[in-house]
């Protein structure tokens, strides 16, 4: 403890600063009785020797009192001066938290886990670069492109079309959802007569194969083909005659 501003002389109190048993109050120490020359030297002080703090004898280090605390102070709800709250280091040396448990270990004693936002419908969009929650289905699944929780799912299937007339195979969704398709399957179960069929985005060809006589195809899309908001997947096929049935499946979202 070290009182930064000069000693005034005199021989007044000067202050307390520990415990002096001699006093009636055992929560203090005072220096009294004692004669201040200038700034540089106390003479006649109480010695103090209690609770950790070293005797305090008549001398002073240039212009401040000073008092050394040798051992643990006792226990007590008091603070001794000011008490600032400081900032850590950052970047390497960064404060760090840690659980109390090593990965591969058996959960205990609280460890710190990830945690993710459960949801069963799709949540709201942010705006670009701001902090956003990781999303589960309602049992912790992780939610990953390109699919979606369970409750987005959705999927269609066509009856027998053998014109070349525009067909709904999912509907649309509605607001700002959008259909992203991730899986198409036509058959085409005419002998004879086989065709192109197209698969628009409303009346926006995006994908089209060709689906011979008797077969038909299967393609599954990496990377999902994305609708427009509010707007239906139909199936167009470009030949009359054939008999085409498409099914499809994909999520709703944004």
């Amino acid at each position: 403890m070290t009182a930064k501003d000069p000693i005034v002389a005199g021989t007044a109190l000067i202050g307390k600063v520990g415990i002096d048993q001699a006093t009636a109050n055992a929560n203090e120490v005072v220096i009294k009785s004692g004669t201040v020359t200038a700034v540089t030297s106390i003479t006649n002080a109480v010695a103090v020797t209690n609770a950790g703090i070293t005797t305090i004898a008549g001398a002073v280090a240039g212009t401040e009192m000073q008092a050394d605390i040798v051992a643990a102070l006792p226990a007590g709800d008091n603070n001794i001066g000011n008490v600032d709250v400081v900032t850590g280091p950052t970047g390497a040396n960064a404060l760090q938290f840690q659980g109390t448990v090593a990965s591969g270990s058996a959960a205990a004693n609280n460890p710190m886990l990830n945690g993710a936002k459960a949801v069963n419908a799709e949540p709201a969009a942010v705006d670009a670069n701001d902090v956003i929650s990781l999303i589960t289905d309602l049992v912790g699944k992780l939610i990953t492109l390109p699919y979606a929780n369970p409750e987005n799912f959705v999927s269609g299937t066509t009856a027998a079309i053998t014109d070349t007339t525009r067909t709904a195979l999912i509907a649309s969704q509605g607001g700002s959802l959008r259909t992203y398709i991730t899986q198409l399957t036509v058959t085409n179960s005419h002998a004879t007569v086989g065709t192109m069929v197209k698969l628009e985005d409303n009346t926006t060809t995006i994908y089209q194969a060709y689906a011979p006589p008797g077969g038909g195809f299967v393609i599954t899309f990496p990377v999902p083909l994305k609708g427009t908001a509010a707007t239906a997947w139909n199936i167009s096929p470009v030949t009359t005659g054939a008999s085409i049935i498409a099914n499809a499946s994909g999520y709703k979202g944004l």
